[in-house]
């Protein structure tokens, strides 16, 4: 069972930034735009981060014990196309840390300025995606 863990561990990557996105399509969708998102998000880290770890690890869990009950995860691992989506979501993952640990330690801003600066960005994006 601990080989199917490791194997499946890019679908706890997978269940994690599905939920992340969840909670950004939800929360901008009721509220009145990205700095209500941002703010509610910084005022509720612990929760939410805390919650959305949990509901991935029980995604996770099931996900795995259901491929391992009937034989699947060898297909699945062997998988083209499991490979691939793993390496772009690694790769997306590892870029968007890198890039918000760049502004904050070689551009000298500190976390609630480069948090300030994204919030701006997507705010200037959707302004131009939903004129």
């Amino acid at each position: 069972m601990g080989k199917s863990l490791i194997r499946t561990f890019p679908l706890f990557l997978f269940f994690t930034v599905a939920l992340g996105l969840c909670y950004t399509i939800l929360t901008y969708s009721i509220s009145s735009g990205w700095n209500t998102v941002i703010d509610w998000a910084q005022i509720h880290t612990v929760v939410l981060g805390t919650s959305i770890l949990v509901l991935s690890l029980v995604m996770w869990g099931a996900a795995t014990w259901w491929l391992h009950k009937r034989n699947k995860i060898d297909t699945l691992y062997k998988s083209r196309i499991y490979r691939v989506a793993t390496a772009l979501l690694v790769s997306v993952m590892v870029g968007g840390a890198a890039s918000y640990l760049f502004m904050v330690f070689h551009l000298d801003f500190t976390i609630g300025r480069a948090t300030e600066w994204v919030r701006n960005i997507l705010i200037v994006i959707s302004s131009l995606l939903f004129c």
